[in-house]
């Protein structure tokens, strides 16, 4: 995550793990908009973009890219 390997044990990741796993601590604030997407999951959806609710299936070799805005 953010040009960093991590190791998880499970096959499918929550927009909430992805955000932890990218920043910690997350950063606060009820202004704080995440945007994340990926690329090489496990099929049948390879890349594309996570949202708040959503999970995606991962493989070994899955890319994120977290990014966060504070609209303020």
């Amino acid at each position: 995550m953010n040009g960093r390997q991590r190791t998880v044990t499970s096959n499918a990741l929550s927009f909430v793990e992805v955000v932890a796993l990218a920043f910690d601590p997350v950063p606060p604030g009820e202004n704080v908009i995440f945007d994340v997407t990926y690329r090489r999951a496990a099929p049948p959806k390879t890349e594309g973009s996570l949202s708040p609710g959503e999970t995606v299936h991962i493989e070994e070799g899955t890319i994120f890219n977290v990014t966060f805005t504070d609209k303020s």
